[in-house]
C-alpha cells in the first residue's frame, strides 16, 4: 500500500483480452463465448493501476484476473489511481465505470485509511459507491480489503530497529506500526460492512497475507519494493479475487 500522496495516474486501458496476451505468457485464456461482449473494469488505488511492477499490462493484478478468467472477447478497463480518496474515486472513477455499464467491476479503494483515517465516513461512502455500481443489480461488484502493511520494507525502515540493508525512510522516523494496523483493522470493519449491507463479496487480502506469512512466504511478495507488492504479490492477489470473479460471472443476470 502507497504511503504519501503522489501525482494522480489514471491509468485507463481498454483492450481486447486476445490483443492482450503476448507470446510466451503461461496463463491459459478462457474460450471466445457467443453473444454481447462482458465488460471487466477495476476502480482502486495505485496498486490496482499496477504501481511497482514492471509491466503494468501485463502483471497488476486486475489484468491478471482479466486475462485468466474473462473470455477473449471480453472487454477491460483500469480505471486504478495513485493515492486517491473513496470521493476523488467518485468523481474521476464512478462515472466512467457506469458509462460502460460493466457487467463485473472490482473495487479495491484502500488509501483512505492514511489519507482521510475517517472510517465512519468511508464506511457510508463506501456503501453508496458500490450501490450505485451495482446498478440495480445488473452489474456485479467485488470488494477487497486492506493488505497488513507492518512488512513492507518501506515501513519497517523507519522503525526503531529496521532490518539489515533496509533503505532510507521515507514517512518519518519512528513510524507507529500498531496505531497504523488499528487503523486497518478499523478500516476493515468498515469495508466488511459495506459488502455485507450491499450483500456483495468481500475479498480477505488482509487474511490471505496473514495465511501467507504464517507460511513464510508474504516477505516475497514485496521483494525489491518498499511499499507495494512486487510481481508476485500482484500474482498473489489476483488468485485471491479470481474465484470470487468467477462466481460472479455464472451469477450476473
Amino acid at each position: 500500500m502507497m504511503r504519501g500522496r503522489a501525482v494522480r495516474l489514471l491509468a485507463a486501458t481498454l483492450v481486447v483480452i486476445g490483443s492482450a496476451c503476448s507470446r510466451g505468457s503461461n496463463a491459459t485464456v478462457p474460450p471466445t463465448r457467443r453473444g454481447p461482449n462482458l465488460t471487466y473494469v477495476a476502480i482502486g488505488n495505485g496498486e490496482t493501476a499496477g504501481n511497482s511492477v514492471k509491466n503494468r499490462i501485463r502483471s497488476a493484478w486486475p489484468q491478471i484476473v482479466y486475462r485468466t478468467v474473462f473470455p477473449r472477447s471480453a472487454i477491460f478497463v483500469n480505471l486504478g489511481q495513485n493515492s486517491v480518496t473513496i470521493d476523488e474515486a467518485a468523481a474521476s472513477q464512478l462515472p466512467v465505470a457506469l458509462s460502460l455499464a460493466p457487467d463485473v467491476v472490482t473495487v479495491e479503494l484502500t488509501d483512505d485509511t492514511f489519507l482521510t483515517r475517517d472510517a465512519t465516513g468511508y464506511q457510508a461512502k463506501l456503501e453508496r459507491f458500490v450501490q450505485r455500481l451495482q446498478r440495480g443489480g445488473r452489474t456485479r461488484v467485488i470488494l477487497g480489503n486492506i493488505p497488513p502493511g507492518d512488512r513492507e520494507p518501506g515501513v519497517l525502515a523507519c522503525t526503531p530497529n529496521p532490518p539489515a540493508g533496509s533503505g532510507p525512510c521515507r514517512i518519518g522516523s519512528g513510524f507507529d506500526i500498531d496505531a497504523s494496523n488499528a487503523r486497518d483493522a478499523e478500516f476493515n470493519q468498515a469495508i466488511a460492512a459495506a459488502a455485507a449491507a450491499s450483500a456483495v463479496p468481500l475479498v480477505d487480502l488482509h487474511a490471505a497475507f496473514l495465511r501467507a506469512r504464517a507460511a513464510g512466504n508474504e516477505d516475497a511478495f514485496y521483494a525489491g519494493n518498499d511499499f507495494s507488492p512486487n510481481e508476485a504479490g500482484h500474482a498473489f492477489i489476483a488468485r485471491q479475487f479470481e474465484p470470487a470473479v468467477r462466481a460472479a460471472l455464472k451469477s450476473r443476470p
